[in-house]
C-alpha cells in the first residue's frame, strides 16, 4: 500500500485532481468508492495519465463525514491493482471519523475564535455604553463608553456594582 501525500506528489497531479470529488459537498449518503484498478475503471479515465505517471493504480475514496454531511474525502492508494477487503475498509473508515472528527473540531474552534473577537470588536469599539453584569449586579464586562456616561473610571465601577450607581427611587 502507498500512502497518497500530496506533498509527495508531482504539481500535475495536484492540479489534476484540485477538487475532484465523487460526492455532492455536504451529502449525508456518502458511502466510500473502491476501484481495484484505475487504469481500467471508466470513472476515472480523466485522471487515467495522472495515476499512470504516479504510479497509481488502485483507489479508495473513504468520505469524511461530519455533523452537516460530508466534508472532504480521504483517499488511500496502491500502486498496484488490489482488490479491497472488509478489513482494509474498515481500518479506513476508523481513521477517516478520526480525521472528519479532528476537522470539525478544528473548524469550530476557529469559528469560537472568529466570533469572540466579532464580540469583543463590537464591544469595546461601540460608540455607545454597553455593560455586561451578573445577577448580582457586578460588572463582568464594560466599555470604555459606558464609563464615559457615567463618570467613572474603569478601576472605580469594579468596585461598585450596578445597584451601587442605579438611583434609589422605586
Amino acid at each position: 500500500m502507498t500512502y497518497c501525500d500530496l506533498r509527495n506528489l508531482s504539481d500535475g497531479y495536484r492540479v489534476a485532481v484540485e477538487g475532484h470529488t465523487p460526492w455532492l459537498q455536504g451529502a449525508r449518503n456518502a458511502q466510500p468508492i473502491l476501484i481495484s484498478d484505475a487504469m481500467q475503471d471508466a470513472c476515472l479515465s480523466t485522471y487515467r495519465q495522472v495515476h499512470a505517471k504516479e504510479g497509481i493504480r488502485a483507489v479508495a475514496f473513504i468520505p469524511l463525514m461530519g455533523n452537516g454531511g460530508l466534508i472532504e474525502k480521504f483517499v488511500f492508494c496502491y500502486n498496484a491493482p488490489h482488490e479491497f477487503q472488509m478489513d482494509e475498509l474498515q481500518f479506513a473508515q476508523t481513521i477517516a471519523t478520526h480525521v472528519a472528527f479532528a476537522a470539525e473540531r478544528q473548524n469550530a474552534e476557529a469559528m469560537l475564535r472568529q466570533s469572540k473577537e466579532r464580540f469583543r470588536a463590537t464591544f469595546f469599539q461601540a460608540p455607545v455604553g454597553i455593560a455586561q453584569t451578573s445577577a448580582q449586579g457586578e460588572w463582568l464586562l464594560l466599555n470604555d463608553g459606558l464609563c464615559e456616561i457615567l463618570g467613572y473610571t474603569h478601576a472605580e465601577l469594579c468596585g461598585k456594582t450596578l445597584l451601587d450607581i442605579t438611583h434609589p427611587d422605586p
